[in-house]
């Protein structure tokens, strides 16, 4: 059965689609899913939330990032084998009362070099090359391994998200309800399916899922009943608040954790979208 690879993607930054996409990767993942998450975006966020800060810096000195399966396409002297960039077994936390990898999640990890590269990726793209399958056909040799890749895209739909965006079946964009979010959520659906259609493809959008709800803020009550009504939007039921262990979450534990030690209360909020998402039969 052919993967469901789901990119994760807002035009506006700070919507917690990182967080998002980490969290629907590790519990697709712990319901006993093979799992690749691609980390498209140069901040590098759910590389540290996977790896931690150590091994995220040791991966970038031995060049063992995406940032290398670009940079060989555009000097034609592809070297590394992808299974050499992507880190298996990613994810630390307890099972049975011992300290073990998360078996069924990989990672293709980024690195803040990627900031440098796109503007190489921008130069190169003026010449007419056409640099949007670097990604396909790097991962066309793995991608049948998994069933589900979720790929973390940057805030943009430049050379590196179309990379992502290539071999996207479906995507998901987490907004915030808040004017500047949403006209994002808007924006980017409407780049995508131009997109797509610009070299035949449709790509379906899975939902858009409200993030960082404020229950008590009666502006986010309001604008999340607008996004519940955009026809478009085939919006998930669950919702993520503002919630401090899902922020927390975000940081590499210093010890292994259950899933629920590193979630805590957010782990029934994950369960709740991953279980709607696997129900949308993708």
């Amino acid at each position: 059965m052919a993967a469901k690879v789901i990119s994760f993607i807002n035009l506006k930054g700070g919507v917690g689609k990182t967080t998002t996409a980490v969290g629907t990767a590790m519990f697709l993942a712990e319901q006993g899913n093979r799992v690749l998450l691609i980390d498209l975006d140069p901040q590098s966020n759910a590389s540290m939330m996977l790896l931690g800060e150590d091994e995220y810096l040791q991966l970038g000195e031995q060049k063992k990032t995406v940032v290398t399966l670009f940079d060989e396409a555009l000097s034609n002297s592809r070297k590394m084998p992808i299974t050499k960039l992507i880190r298996s077994h990613a994810g630390w936390f307890y099972y049975s009362g011992s300290s073990m990898m998360c078996y069924n999640l990989d990672i293709l990890p980024s690195n803040l070099t990627l900031i440098d590269l796109q503007e190489k990726l921008v130069a190169v793209r003026l010449s007419g090359r056409i640099l949007e399958t670097i990604l396909e056909e790097a991962l066309s040799e793995v991608i049948d391994q998994y069933k589900y890749v979720i790929i973390d895209c940057p805030p943009s739909v430049g050379a590196i998200t179309q990379n992502g965006l290539r071999i996207s079946t479906h995507y998901v964009i987490p907004v915030v309800p808040e004017r500047m979010s949403m006209m994002g959520a808007q924006m980017v659906h409407r780049r995508v399916s131009n997109y797509a259609k610009s070299w035949g493809k449709t790509i379906k959008l899975a939902g858009v899922v409200v993030t960082k709800f404020a229950t008590a803020n009666s502006r986010h009550r309001r604008n999340t009943n607008m996004i519940y009504a955009w026809d478009w939007a085939n919006s998930f039921v669950s919702k993520f608040p503002v919630m401090a262990p899902i922020s927390k979450a975000a940081e590499f534990p210093d010890a292994p954790l259950t899933l629920s030690g590193r979630w805590g209360t957010g782990l029934k909020l994950f369960d709740a979208f991953c279980s709607e998402l696997v129900q949308k039969k993708l």
